[in-house]
């Protein structure tokens, strides 16, 4: 029996080391991606989706591709438009769509997908819309059963997704658009929970006009940054509670000039922004205004960068607006030029020009990765233990341990 033990915790060893790859596929651009395995980047050239902006991939947790999406239509696992997966609320050049996992039901997903800013001024019509895709259809490749559900018509392209401190329900940010049609400065904040997502949502005065940039959240979710769209050299830091959905502002600081794109080192010590031609890291990690506004250390400035985004093996990875490459930062929690940035080191292949186009996909911030809990001791002889992992908030009353003996 304990010969059969040790197998086994060394089976669920094995299986835990692998069952970390939600986001660990990448499709983008004009029909091509990337797969983050072994510590390197894999080039994939056999999407099915032109994506210039606006785009999100979800796989399981083995990395088995599940879907993707521009925020117009999904693709299923082999690159064919799903069933019912057109007029999914999004527009070509918005510049975010998310994906988020039912709380309740680990086959169905909702997608979320956001006009963008410039038709919404010029039209007055905003909107962030959910579909629903469920993954027992379709032979296992997903059917799309709810298209194109109104959660707001006030918003700007900017959203984000951030895992709830429980582990298991999420929280989706948004701002009003207050240049669409004088709506007021706010936060729209909604619960996705067992129950779905929230009809009414949480409303947080911001006083602010949010930049179409998006949200950069630290990698517990406890906290993000935006820009300021009247001065896009501002940057500004709020705290997000991942109990309550409560948001506050902390303070802002002054950058190099108009930020195009910003991302966090995994220990969110480094802030790297895309500037003009310029790519550059801003030590935040003193909460000072002052000493982050002059910390700012030029990594490049002959590229024409687009977009920043931290991968699931804690490199950033930069697209371009155009060609047919791009670049990484091999060492983002280094400072300066330690970060080890490397220019056009990916060539995607194929399908230029705006081959890696403009935005990247945006994972669930703070998405917990690890089991729900850990073993110690498992050598013939020892007394295995094992330790629960409690979530940061939530009410668990009584844990049972079930290992099928007899």
């Amino acid at each position: 029996m304990k010969r059969f033990f040790i197998i086994l915790m060394f089976i669920m060893l094995g299986i835990s080391l692998q069952a970390q790859r939600e986001f660990s596929k990448w499709y983008f651009g004009n029909y091509n991606g990337l797969e983050f395995k072994n510590d390197s980047a894999r080039v994939l050239t056999d999407g099915g989706m032109f994506a210039f902006e606006a785009n999100n991939t979800i796989s399981n947790k083995y990395g088995d591709l599940l879907f993707y999406t521009n925020g117009m239509e999904v693709f299923n696992a082999i690159h064919d438009t799903m069933p019912n997966g057109t007029n999914l609320g999004g527009t070509e050049s918005a510049h975010i769509t998310l994906i988020v996992p039912n709380p309740e039901n680990n086959k169905l997903y909702y997608i979320l997908s956001i006009k963008d800013y410039s038709s919404s001024v010029s039209s007055g019509a905003t909107g962030i819309y959910s579909s629903v895709v469920n993954m027992n259809l379709d032979n296992g490749l997903g059917d799309v059963t709810e298209n194109k559900v109104l959660l707001s018509d006030e918003v700007i392209e900017s959203a984000s997704v951030v895992q709830h401190c429980n582990n298991r329900d999420y929280w989706l940010i948004a701002h009003s658009c207050t240049l669409c049609n004088n709506f007021p400065s706010h936060f729209f904040v909604w619960l996705i929970s067992s129950n779905g997502i929230s009809s009414s949502p949480l409303i947080f005065p911001s006083n602010d006009v949010i930049s179409y940039t998006g949200y950069t959240f630290n990698s517990g979710g406890s906290s993000f940054y935006s820009v300021d769209a009247d001065s896009a050299s501002y940057i500004k830091k709020y705290s997000f509670d991942t109990n309550t959905g409560n948001i506050q502002f902390e303070y802002s600081f002054q950058v190099f000039d108009a930020v195009k794109s910003m991302e966090l080192s995994a220990d969110n010590n480094n802030m790297y922004i895309v500037v003009s031609y310029y790519v550059l890291q801003y030590d935040v990690s003193s909460n000072d205004p002052n000493v982050i506004s002059n910390s700012g250390v030029i990594i490049d400035s002959l590229g024409y960068f687009f977009d920043l985004d931290l991968a699931v093996d804690n490199k950033i990875y930069l697209s371009s607006n155009g060609g047919n490459e791009m670049s990484q930062i091999n060492k983002p929690n280094e400072p300066g030029l330690n970060c080890n940035f490397l220019v056009s080191s990916i060539n995607l292949g194929g399908y230029a020009p705006f081959n890696s186009a403009m935005t990247l996909p945006k994972p669930i911030a703070g998405f917990k990765y690890s089991n729900s809990f850990t073993w110690d001791n498992v050598c013939l002889g020892d007394t295995t233990q094992f330790t629960f992992l409690e979530p940061d908030c939530g009410n668990i009353v009584i844990i049972q341990w079930n290992f099928g003996d007899p």
